[in-house]
């Protein structure tokens, strides 16, 4: 059995006009979001952030109390941790986040 990822991206702009309205749904809400990075994603932090959160579009988020539909200015925390013997890096970051 063949798996496909499809990923969805919303228009920023149309997002932007459904929090103007009252009768969309859409918010808009800033808030801190960890992430657990392997090794690989390293090579392109920027690319590889941006890449994971966009796996989350159009997906119920409970941090979010809703659906995810994009996210802009990210900003991410100056360090990562390493716990115990894992390889994995966590990392905190702070982005705005559309939701409906």
């Amino acid at each position: 059995m063949v798996k496909f990822k499809i990923n969805f991206k919303f228009n920023k702009s149309l997002l932007n006009k459904l929090v103007a309205s009252s009768s969309s749904g859409v918010t808009l809400q800033r808030i801190k979001h960890h992430l657990a990075l392997h090794p690989v994603h390293l090579n392109d932090l920027n690319k590889s952030v941006k890449d994971i959160l966009s796996l989350g579009i159009a997906k119920y988020n409970k941090d979010l109390d809703g659906l995810l539909l994009g996210y802009q200015n990210i900003k991410l925390a100056k360090d990562g941790i390493i716990n115990n013997d894992s390889c994995y890096i966590h990392m905190n970051l702070e982005a705005d986040f559309f939701c409906v």
